[in-house]
């Protein structure tokens, strides 16, 4: 996803042709777990140092607002869903 100003981790991930395990090694996660929960929106990181080396280990071409867009678009898509019982 791009906003205009940056990338989400996912496509920055992509672009760089970058494993899971390499992401990790490059914003300090703590495993390619972790790092992979991030990229796609399942998880965000909890602390402003964990975004903070996202951002500086992009060089700046991961934005927080794309990530977020990210975090979104995965919270609707895993949305559980509820049906009408009436």
């Amino acid at each position: 996803m791009v906003d205009g100003v940056g990338v989400d981790l996912e496509t920055f991930r992509v672009e760089r042709d970058l494993t899971y395990r390499e992401l990790a090694e490059m914003v300090g996660a703590r495993s390619p777990r972790q790092a992979r929960g991030w990229a796609i929106g399942e998880e965000w990181p909890q602390t402003a140092a964990a975004i903070d080396r996202i951002v500086t280990g992009s060089d700046g071409r991961v934005s927080v607002f794309a990530m977020h867009q990210r975090r979104l678009e995965w919270e609707r898509a895993h949305a559980p869903k509820f049906r009408d019982v009436a």
